[in-house]
């Protein structure tokens, strides 16, 4: 069965990288990888009573308590379960890494910050690879990618809970693992030869430049990932190191990002790796000022009513289409399917029964 010591997990929030670093890594004649795995999620998400949907119990809590009955007539529960988990995810890296004939299976799969707790419990063995990337970058990746620059898209849970809680979960185990070694997104691409050299002996193997060259063996394929910049490039490259800059381009997409920054908070910034004064410094000289529609805080508060989110796609549709593109699609999509009129009238109704 597989050693802890053969594993790779590459951690990161979305948006930092990870597919290009993994990429390279594999191209190693020692490292096998495939796209993205999810394997240890559903694994370790058994137990918790929030956090997934399924078919047998859309909430959730039932699956977790029945898990957690039947293993309350065990002794060592806790461990019983890490340990059958720790089985089952070894055979199948195992039968992975066997059919490869290669020495390492690396698994990459972003939202594993979600479970770095669990994971190090049940691989404390493994390489782990802690790659970062400044937060505004992250921040402008994530809304181009994955919302298309729809800011109103941005809610409590999905990305925005990457983005909250991700840096905080990685810093909060990055000094507990055995074997650890951290990247920054921004030195990967200045000087690869130099960080890929240092992952290398890290794992014990012997550096390969055709690593570099990752587009020669081909792109790794899967459904996740971001594969455009990867296919386009076929090896580092420096052109979005500063692209960041050029996607915050309007004062509410600025704004949201500077109180993002805030929201972080210099201490988790500067643990990171990055200049959080320098960082605030150059949003408030691009803002100039000027100020957005709605902050961060607010955006992804997760207290936050349907009719608020109503309201702020209504914001994003007029600062970018125009108020009477916006007006007509809040009337189409709210009043005319019931939508706005419903909310509306439960808080109206809701405020009269109180008084």
């Amino acid at each position: 069965m597989v050693s802890s010591l053969n594993l790779i997990f590459l951690i990161s929030l979305p948006r930092s990288g990870s597919t290009l670093l993994q990429n390279v890594l594999s191209a190693h004649s020692a490292v096998h990888s495939v796209s993205e795995p999810w394997l240890m999620l559903p694994f370790c998400y058994a137990g918790r009573k929030t956090g997934q949907m399924t078919a047998y119990d859309s909430y959730v809590d039932g699956g977790a308590i029945a898990l957690g009955e039947f293993l309350g007539g065990l002794k060592e529960r806790r461990a019983v379960y890490r340990e059958a988990v720790r089985k089952a995810a070894s055979h199948l890296y195992d039968t992975a890494l066997r059919e490869s004939g290669k020495k390492f299976f690396l698994d990459k799969t972003p939202r594993y910050h979600l479970i770095l707790d669990e994971l190090i419990e049940i691989f404390p063995e493994a390489h782990y690879v802690f790659l970062y990337r400044n937060p505004l970058a992250v921040f402008a990746s994530a809304l181009d990618v994955f919302l298309k620059g729809d800011w109103s898209q941005f809610r409590e849970g999905g990305i925005a809970e990457d983005l909250n809680l991700g840096w905080n979960n990685i810093e909060r185990v990055r000094g507990r693992v055995k074997f650890g070694q951290t990247v920054r997104y921004e030195a990967l691409v200045e000087n690869p030869e130099k960080e890929i050299r240092s992952l290398c002996e890290g794992f014990g193997i012997g550096y390969e430049p055709e690593m570099l060259e990752y587009g020669q063996r081909g792109v790794l394929k899967g459904a996740s990932g971001d594969l455009k910049s990867v296919h386009k490039h076929g090896r580092p490259v420096k052109d979005y190191k500063e692209g960041w800059r050029r996607s915050l381009d309007t004062a509410d997409k600025g704004w949201l990002a500077k109180t993002y920054l805030e929201h972080l908070g210099p201490t988790v910034v500067a643990k990171a790796g990055y200049d959080y004064a320098g960082l605030m410094g150059e949003m408030e000289l691009a803002l100039k000022g000027r100020k957005g529609v709605i902050a961060w805080e607010r955006l992804t508060d997760p207290n936050r009513t349907k009719l608020g989110e109503v309201w702020s796609q209504f914001l994003y549709r007029g600062r970018t289409k125009g108020w009477f593109a916006a007006f007509g699609q809040f009337l189409w999509n709210g009043i005319l399917n019931g939508e706005v009129l419903e909310l509306v009238w439960k808080k109206v109704f809701s405020s009269g029964c109180k008084k």
